[in-house]
């Protein structure tokens, strides 16, 4: 009777051959022991004993895969809640860049122009005014806008990255890189023309034209936009200098950005008392996931930034 046991625990627990190979040892023995003992029907009776063991054999397979079918099930799940976990990651780190992207800038026009003009002495003082509560109100929108960033937890995500893998496939829809680059570069440099800053924007290209995927694309722009957005982070408009050089070949597409940095006082800043979410360190791991690279340096002097992305995936 002990042995009942221990063929379904073997079943339970091992391989369903080793209880087989158990029940089949177990019917021989008894079979052999009967011949030992030259009693009659010794086959029989073997035979009988083994049906027994392996009636105990099939309970035991048949909870192990029950219970093997509930572990599947629960690792299915997790694996689904984890997949699940993970596209909610993504969009919020979507969302949160879009938030960063579509915004950001245009309060920080807001916030510089308003700045320039609240201390006016040419403009009456009920509009200085109203300009001074519209430069404190763009400056909390900023702050407010960083704050529901760090909600969707993005920063937190160090290794993840911004918009897009960038894996340029078969499959992604190649577009012309110069018309792009040149449209945005200008845009930006007449916005920066109309906030008062003093620079030049420069797009160099190799004379042939180069298409990429979309979402390398969409990477270089993003970076550019950052360009600019960091001399307006950094900078007084009318005072402070800038340079952006953006230079496409057959290989790669390098951005250069130098600008000077004259409010050593952080009064002197127009932005300086809004706390920045994003900026440099997110979009170098967009970078980084794309094969490129991000080196930058600031000083009493200025900032310097030079970014290098390959056109094609590494």
């Amino acid at each position: 009777m002990v042995m009942f046991p221990v063929v379904g625990l073997l079943a339970y627990y091992a391989v369903p051959l080793y209880a087989i190979g158990a029940v089949c040892l177990l019917s021989v023995s008894n079979m052999l022991f009967n011949f030992h003992e030259r009693y009659e029907g010794a086959v029989t009776s073997g035979l009988a004993v083994g049906m027994f063991y392996l009636a105990v054999a099939v309970v035991g397979i048949v909870l192990a895969n029950r219970r093997d079918t509930i572990a599947t099930k629960e690792k299915l799940f997790e694996a689904q809640r984890a997949q699940r976990e993970l596209e909610e990651i993504k969009g919020n780190q979507r969302l949160a860049k879009q938030i960063h992207d579509s915004i950001t800038q245009e309060i920080s026009a807001i916030a510089i122009q308003s700045w320039q003009w609240k201390d006016d002495d040419a403009i009456p003082e009920k509009p200085k005014k109203a300009m001074g509560s519209i430069y404190e109100a763009s400056q909390a929108a900023l702050n407010n806008m960083h704050d529901v960033i760090d909600v969707l937890k993005l920063e937190d995500q160090s290794d993840s990255p911004l918009r897009t893998e960038a894996k340029s496939d078969d499959g992604s829809r190649c577009v012309d890189v110069e018309e792009r680059i040149r449209d945005l570069v200008g845009k930006e440099q007449q916005s920066m023309n109309r906030l008062g800053y003093h620079g030049q924007s420069l797009v160099n290209h190799a004379g042939q034209r180069i298409s990429i995927a979309e979402d390398r694309l969409n990477v270089i722009t993003d970076c550019i936009r950052e360009l600019y957005a960091n001399i307006i982070r950094h900078t007084v408009p009318g005072k402070d200098t800038f340079a952006v050089s953006v230079t496409v070949d057959a290989g790669k597409i390098s951005l250069t950005e130098t600008n000077t940095i004259s409010g050593k006082d952080i009064e002197d800043i127009p932005l300086a008392h809004v706390r920045h979410g994003l900026g440099l360190k997110a979009h170098r791991r967009a970078i980084e996931n794309i094969g490129g690279v991000m080196r930058s340096r600031a000083d009493d002097d200025g900032w310097f930034i030079h970014i290098e992305i390959p056109l094609e995936e590494q």
